[in-house]
């Protein structure tokens, strides 16, 4: 056991180290996506940990860090062999996860033929969108097999949860830093690289946290992860946050309706009353960002409109997965075929039509109930990947933020109280 520490602990500082590190410039981003390759020696687990440590890399604050967006490929070139490898370890996982998994898994591949079908006869882009839509398979299967691979080994929960919580402290050290509103002067986004971002990944963070036993230092860390995503001025994760917890309190209430959740949702029920008028201005007003009411949608305005048009064109098919609609198609192959559809459900109709749809909202289907457990006990594991999208299409960003959704997702699918009571898992 004192080995086993001691090992963790120095994998804990190097891990650290090189991160730090990669920070500085280009080529210690590329020594840092050389030396994390070392963590596939510990197989499945060391996969999982190298899909974690890049994505939280990816969205470091550009004021703290060099890009990684100069390294993109090999940045992209290690998730999928991360997942790829992950993948092939299908057969190691137990069968009672093949079970569950089998039929999200067989549904996903399902889309995935659908939608290169799509993107060669429809796609504007027909290369740009297969390419995408492997990376997306690849990362999304490869997650949930690892983390059904690595549960009795590696608790992804814990490993994760330890991840994100220094990144909640080394964001609250810098609210009184001038880097931590680059963006717009005005929106809080600590370490991360957009408010927008710092908010739905603390709405996910959140989600994650109130899965797990709840520890003394929770509690601080759920009210600082509250008050920072306040001050990001992220609509979309203020309303998700507010249904995270909601869900967690109901869930907890119908499974267990004790006096203090009682008491509790008595107590703020009374308070919402007494408070109305101010606390529905004060919500207007965040969700307004200081301007009218006029404006709460305007910043979507464009993207639901474009999405929208895309969709008239072809309502059944779809126009290819995850690119723009050109007015002509090209077979070349481009880094710069960038879309930010704003909304989970208009993305997908816009990419895969009515049919891919139906077919995703299948493998969505699966997945919540998969698990009966968890869909009384943490719904809001499966919802959040899901609500975070509506508002910040992050879902197919495989490359980014992306597998921390996958992630719980897998959670959701996999873990038990069994898994949660193990925590002895370190950094």
């Amino acid at each position: 056991m004192l080995l086993k520490l001691k090992k963790s602990s120095i994998e804990t500082v190097l891990l650290t180290v090189i991160f730090l590190l990669s920070l500085l410039n280009t080529f210690t981003l590329l020594l840092f996506y050389v030396l994390i390759l070392f963590l596939f020696m510990q197989k499945s687990t060391g996969a999982l940990k190298i899909i974690i440590l890049i994505f939280i890399r990816t969205i470091i604050n550009p004021e703290l860090a060099v890009s990684t967006n100069t390294l993109e490929f090999v940045k992209m070139g290690i998730l999928s062999l991360s997942g790829l490898y992950l993948i092939s370890k299908y057969n190691e996982i137990h069968l009672r996860y093949k079970y569950k998994l089998n039929p999200i898994l067989l549904t996903i591949l399902l889309f995935f033929i659908y939608n290169i079908f799509v993107s060669l006869f429809f796609g504007s882009l027909p290369i740009v969108s297969i390419a995408k839509l492997v990376f997306y398979v690849l990362v999304f299967c490869g997650v949930m097999i690892g983390v059904a691979r690595s549960s009795y080994t590696f608790n992804v929960f814990y490993w994760l949860k330890n991840c994100l919580t220094i990144i909640l402290y080394l964001s609250l050290i810098t609210i009184p830093l001038p880097l931590a509103y680059e963006t717009n002067g005005r929106a809080f986004q600590g370490i991360l690289d957009h408010p927008n971002m710092f908010g739905i990944f603390f709405v996910m963070y959140l989600a994650l946290i109130v899965s797990g036993p709840l520890k003394k230092m929770d509690y601080l860390n759920i009210i600082m992860t509250l008050v920072m995503i306040s001050i990001s001025d992220s609509r979309t994760a203020l309303i998700s946050a507010l249904v995270v917890l909601s869900l967690k309190i109901l869930c907890s209430l119908l499974l267990k309706p004790t006096y203090i959740n009682l008491a509790l949702i008595s107590y703020s029920l009374i308070i919402f009353v007494l408070f109305y008028e101010k606390i529905v201005d004060l919500f207007i007003d965040f969700l307004a960002k200081g301007g009218s009411i006029d404006n709460i949608l305007f910043s979507r305005e464009s993207q639901i409109g474009n999405l929208i048009s895309n969709i008239q064109l072809n309502p059944i098919w779809g126009n290819g997965f995850s690119t723009p609609v050109l007015p002509y198609r090209s077979f070349l192959f481009s880094t710069d075929a960038i879309v930010e559809p704003g909304n989970l459900i208009l993305a997908v109709i816009s990419y895969s039509g009515l049919i891919g749809f139906i077919i995703f909202l299948t493998y969505m289907w699966l997945i919540l109930f998969s698990n009966k457990e968890s869909l009384l006990k943490r719904l809001y594991l499966f919802i959040t990947p899901i609500i975070v999208s509506m508002g910040e299409m992050v879902f197919f960003s495989s490359n980014s933020i992306g597998p921390f959704c996958y992630i719980l997702f897998a959670i959701y699918i996999i873990y038990d109280e069994k898994n949660y009571e193990n925590s002895k898992a370190s950094l």
